[in-house]
């Protein structure tokens, strides 16, 4: 199918297993630009330009609960029919493509619920758009191939719902919490044997993610309602080798995201109508330095996402705007109204912004100079 609403034109690939009939019609913005036409996402944060949405595409399967990008242009989204969808956009924004995965043996039909049918509600997909991994409100956990949805490995870790997953950059591991108290925080290789669950000091885990290029795992909540974040050794997943917590906060930590050289990480979640943002780094998690925690009133982040190379980080609130941080004072930058983000997530270059919205819509934003 092709449409002229798109950047200068945009073609929709439907592979053989989508209706056609099914696919959301793609809405540009009536000013967009061409991609190679944008500003780096800095400069709108600095004011030099103006952060506008350039186009969006309703998923069709109602509202989003999880979405997770890959560096390569693959953007997985679960809907709420208990559905999981991976859309591709070409590295000029003028092509997008959409897949729809069916694990659990299930034949790979457009539109099939994922395993059980239960609502996925944590996404990961690797930096290749390869594969991707889902955690349901059944507990499945699942690994699949993002081309045809082949199951790769799955595993029922427990009876609660999944609120996290993560995979390692080599695919060797892949790690998922659940609601239960503790988090049930379990580790596995596909195909190969579920670990016990790892010993935490968490009462709630909300967050985990690998370190880029290594086994070592960040698990993340809170205790007690206490802000909580962990970081375990690769050669020791059992025992955290860092705790970070702030105990004059209340909040839950829900996002974490890693700077470009690993040299910290940015955590952030709320609790209470307060949101809470810490930029750590790796010293400070080692040594438990008690770093200063920012309060962001009226703002409620549910994802973080690092703008390479910029000093930057923007934030996705469930109370319907992206913000803008600097990543090294946590200083408040720029605020967009967007409607109820359940994610963000922005490109290598630092010039496309996705959102994944509630009301069932992908969206990208981009900086108009």
């Amino acid at each position: 199918m092709e449409s002229t609403t798109g950047f200068a034109r945009v073609t929709l690939l439907a592979t053989t297993l989508l209706f056609a009939g099914c696919l959301g019609p793609l809405t540009r913005a009536d000013d967009a630009p061409e991609v190679g036409a944008l500003a780096p996402v800095a400069l709108c944060a600095a004011g030099e330009g103006t952060l506008s949405e350039l186009w969006s595409v309703d998923n069709g399967h109602g509202a989003l609960h999880a979405m997770a990008l890959a560096p390569m242009g693959s953007v997985a989204l679960a809907g709420d029919d208990g559905s999981i969808k991976v859309w591709r956009v070409d590295a000029d924004g003028a092509a997008l493509a959409a897949t729809a995965l069916a694990p659990g043996g299930l034949s790979v039909t457009y539109g099939q619920q994922f395993g059980s049918g239960a609502v996925v509600r944590a996404l990961a997909i690797d930096a290749d758009g390869a594969t991707v991994v889902g955690g349901d409100d059944s507990g499945l956990v699942a690994l699949l191939d993002a081309a045809d949805g082949t199951v790769l490995g799955s595993t029922v870790p427990g009876f609660d719902p999944v609120t996290a997953v993560a995979q390692s950059d080599d695919g060797a591991l892949v790690a998922s919490a659940d609601a239960s108290f503790g988090g049930n925080l379990r580790v596995w290789e596909p195909g190969g044997t579920l670990s016990d669950p790892l010993p935490t000091a968490l009462w709630s885990a909300r967050a985990v993610a690998f370190v880029p290029g290594t086994h070592a795992l960040l698990t993340a909540g809170d205790s007690y309602g206490v802000p909580t974040v962990e970081l375990r050794p690769a050669d020791a997943l059992a025992t955290p080798a860092a705790t970070w917590q702030d105990p004059a906060a209340s909040a839950t930590i829900r996002a974490l995201a890693w700077r470009a050289d690993l040299s910290g990480l940015v955590a952030v979640g709320g609790g209470f109508g307060t949101g809470v943002l810490v930029s750590l780094t790796q010293d400070d998690l080692a040594d438990m330095r008690p770093v200063p925690v920012v309060h962001a009133d009226g703002h409620d982040p549910v994802g973080v996402a690092l703008v390479a190379g910029a000093g930057l980080f923007v934030t996705a609130g469930s109370e319907g705007t992206l913000r803008f941080w600097d990543l090294n004072t946590v200083a408040a930058l720029l605020t967009l109204d967007v409607p109820a983000p359940v994610s963000v997530d922005v490109d290598p270059a630092g010039v496309l912004i996705t959102a994944a919205g509630a009301d069932g819509v992908l969206r990208l934003y981009g900086c108009v100079d």
